[in-house]
């Protein structure tokens, strides 16, 4: 199309299943057949298609953080340490009992969607999670 290009493409740190890049438009005109919506409402519908990507983002991070804390939890049942488990241990006990209550508090804010921090707030106990699992993994 006569006036599009695509611009360059970003790089992403995890979630790479899509490309995003910018979109210039230098003079671009679009015939009536091609409009999608009313004429002077692309960029409301353009709102709306990136609050759909967000609402994926808060369920991916959240589903990520749940990911990393079964992953924690099974890695804290085989790992023994003083001829026990350390899932024995009471600290370690603390720590997945903190990461399972972030994981839940993201679920529910994702299913409730209330609050404007909201992807924020579900993407940091993934980030939280993955930080205290990591040590472990480490030789």
């Amino acid at each position: 199309m006569r006036g599009f290009r695509p611009g360059k493409k970003e790089n992403k740190l995890g979630m790479r299943a899509s490309d995003t890049s910018e979109v210039i438009f230098n003079d671009c005109r679009v015939s009536q057949d091609n409009l999608l919506g009313s004429e002077g409402e692309g960029f409301t519908g353009s709102l709306k298609i990136l609050d759909g990507g967000r609402n994926f983002d808060r369920r991916a991070g959240t589903g990520m953080a749940q990911g990393a804390l079964e992953a924690a939890t099974k890695y804290a049942k085989q790992r023994k340490q003083f001829g026990q488990a350390i899932s024995e241990f009471q600290a370690v006990q603390f720590k997945l009992a903190d990461m399972a209550t972030q994981v839940e508090a993201a679920r529910l804010l994702v299913i409730k969607r209330r609050g404007s921090r909201i992807k924020r707030t579900c993407a940091s106990p993934a980030n939280r999670v993955w930080r205290n699992c990591l040590p472990a993994r480490l030789p």
